[in-house]
């Protein structure tokens, strides 16, 4: 049915006129399935297209609870501060294409969950971006057009195009790292919850905790 919509074939048509084009098949893994709930998502500046599922949005967003779909959270999320704020604050798996209006720039990023792919066309000014990079190769072969070079988009990488006057650029934003929580406790004082055994934090490691309670690894546990 979408290859039939009028308005995507006059812009298939006329795909010259166009300095980027964004299209994305969504397998929908928040939401309803709906037109409200498809990709791209335009909040403010940004026009967002997102393979991948988040998890605590709130990191990135205040107004999360909002959003029916965390890709559109996202979005709004890019609109309101820069990328360069919001890309750390991810969590869950992210591939992502990205148009910022103001900037007349696209962006790239994915994280470790997520793999993405660019190839430009021999002897033409065209840039494809996909997926997997089998989708890439298929769909230049396709078309009978000629694979000049292709990358990949590396784990925490953001690529930014601007025009075809200018090359590509990269950078690389690393993620908020995790906090190891920790508990208060002596561990082999556990038993007894002497107050006045506690001691300095340390990490919460599962085995040392049984170990100090003399469970050992593949014993059977009763619970009475």
């Amino acid at each position: 049915d979408f290859a039939q919509l009028k308005y995507v074939e006059k812009t298939l048509t006329n795909i010259d006129k166009y300095k980027f084009l964004i299209g994305h098949h969504r397998h929908a893994t928040a939401g309803t399935i709906s037109s409200r709930n498809a990709h791209p998502f335009s909040q403010g500046n940004i026009t967002l297209v997102h393979n991948g599922s988040l998890t605590h949005l709130s990191r990135i967003t205040t107004k999360h609870s909002e959003f029916d779909v965390d890709s559109e959270a996202l979005a709004y999320a890019l609109s309101v501060s820069p990328y360069t704020e919001i890309i750390p604050k991810i969590k869950g798996a992210a591939a992502l294409a990205w148009y910022d209006n103001r900037e007349d720039t696209l962006y790239l990023y994915r994280n470790k969950e997520r793999p993405l792919f660019f190839a430009k066309v021999k002897n033409e000014e065209t840039t494809f971006i996909a997926s997997e990079m089998w989708m890439l190769k298929g769909l230049l072969w396709r078309n009978g057009l000629e694979l000049e070079n292709i990358w990949d988009v590396g784990e925490n990488q953001v690529v930014s195009f601007k025009d075809k006057a200018t090359p590509h650029k990269t950078e690389i934003i690393e993620p908020v790292k995790e906090e190891v929580k920790t508990f208060q406790e002596d561990w082999k004082h556990q038993r007894n919850y002497p107050r006045s055994t506690r001691k300095a934090s340390v990490p919460v490691v599962a085995k040392d905790v049984f170990a100090s309670i003399g469970v050992v690894e593949g014993q059977k546990i009763r619970f009475i």
